[in-house]
């Protein structure tokens, strides 16, 4: 049984409660969070976790990412090119609504509900940007129907990251290295899986509704491989004299109040640390989309293969060094974030500097670009990835207030996607402006 109302099952005596967790579960957090993985659960049930989390990692970005890898080919293809930002934009934006949603009000809504949400937003997201083409009467009005089904993606993959970074709060911390690693393999898989079907010959419907297949490959993860350790108890009322079976499962929601004042508090901690993130995700975001500047409209026709698919193999290049540097954790950590953050701004200024002179858009100077873009990827997974171990791992910060630290910080690193692709929106109607790409 998922839900268990109080009011109709009547009053049961709790334990004594701190911040709205009971004391008894503080403690078995925090156990789970200090003690080596193999004293909380059995070697097989914590590498189904480990398998399990890299799964739904992975498929929580891949759709995202495969909508920003098909950016410039959605906007060319409804007559739009010079609004590509627009598409990136329309992914990230509205997804911080959902955001705050999580930090204030998920728990009040099971984590198995939240997961579940997430699936039914891709199924539809995805039919969307499919028949996108199919539904309205004039090109303006299938490029709205397809930004509005972009939107929704956006809004599925910030619920399924805010989600499962909570989710991680009852796990091991090297678990986080596992959904890490997941969503940074996502991007490699994305704009390698949108560079193929692309090249053989496959619209931009079919391979979106190919991608229906990640949907039922994530629930399949969730129900069949997730097990939360057998010392964390979700304290819920329940019959006196029934035992709950779910009672240590992640089908139960958490209840723990959030208030304004408890998460200024919160926010007030993690504020160094996420200042980094957001600050590291405008940088990086302003390079992807101007990424799709830095080339003259006729190398897009070019006979040369990286030409003519510069942006998505840019794209590929940065997964891959998100990939590369999310997966790091276990072999390094890294606490001064905001070097990162220094050498993410002066990528950002130089690729804006090369998007608007064009003058490494055309080979041999455009494969000079390539690994310049992987070093991006490098820098935007490493502070990614060791921003939030730095959080789950700060002892400043209360344990029963780690889930709500963990959604604060991942709401200002949508932000920061959010102002670099208005940065670059803004540079795409005026200093980028040049006549739409046939």
């Amino acid at each position: 049984q998922i839900f268990r109302s109080p009011e109709l099952l009547g009053p049961r005596p709790v334990p004594p409660t701190l911040g709205g967790l009971s004391t008894l579960r503080i403690a078995s957090l925090q156990a789970v969070r200090e003690s080596p993985h193999k004293e909380i659960m059995p070697p097989r049930q914590y590498w189904c976790n480990y398998v399990g989390f890299v799964i739904m990692g992975v498929i929580n970005n891949v759709i995202f990412c495969l909508v920003i890898s098909a950016a410039q080919s959605l906007a060319d293809g409804f007559g739009y090119s010079n609004l590509m930002p627009l598409v990136t934009w329309a992914e990230v934006g509205p997804g911080l609504l959902f955001k705050l949603w999580n930090s204030f009000c998920g728990h009040l809504v099971s984590y198995s509900a939240r997961f579940y949400g997430f699936a039914a937003m891709n199924t539809i997201g995805l039919l969307g940007v499919a028949f996108a083409g199919d539904l309205g009467g004039t090109g303006l009005a299938h490029f709205i129907v397809m930004l509005l089904a972009v939107t929704l993606l956006g809004c599925a993959c910030s619920l399924g990251e805010a989600v499962a970074l909570g989710f991680l709060e009852l796990f091991p911390a090297p678990l986080v290295g596992a959904w890490s690693m997941g969503t940074g393999f996502a991007g490699v898989l994305a704009s390698v899986l949108y560079l193929l079907l692309q090249n053989v010959g496959l619209s931009n419907q079919i391979i979106f509704l190919l991608n229906l297949i990640f949907v039922a490959i994530y629930l399949v993860a969730y129900i069949f491989l997730i097990r939360p350790p057998p010392r964390v108890k979700l304290e819920m009322p329940v019959l006196n004299d029934e035992k709950d079976e779910h009672e240590s499962s992640p089908l139960i929601a958490k209840a723990q109040p959030i208030t304004w004042a408890r998460a200024r508090r919160v926010g007030w901690h993690v504020w160094p640390l996420s200042l980094q993130l957001l600050l590291v995700y405008v940088f990086e975001y302003a390079v992807q989309t101007a990424a799709g500047y830095v080339q003259p409209c006729s190398e897009r026709h070019s006979s040369d293969v990286v030409s003519s698919n510069f942006y998505v193999i840019s794209q590929f290049c940065y997964q891959f060094g998100v990939l590369v540097s999310r997966s790091s954790l276990r072999f390094i950590k890294i606490r001064r974030v905001e070097i990162l953050t220094l050498l993410q701004g002066i990528n950002m200024v130089w690729w804006l500097l090369v998007a608007k002179t064009l003058w490494m858009g055309s080979p041999p100077w455009i494969y000079i670009m390539l690994p310049l873009m992987v070093f991006v990827g490098l820098l935007g997974g490493a502070s990614y990835v060791n921003v939030f171990y730095l959080i789950l791992n700060d002892d400043s910060i209360n344990i029963e207030d780690r889930d709500l630290a963990m959604n604060l910080s991942g709401f200002l690193c949508n932000t920061g996607i959010v102002l670099g692709t208005l940065i670059t929106l803004l540079f795409s109607t005026t200093l980028f402006n040049r006549p739409a790409c046939a």
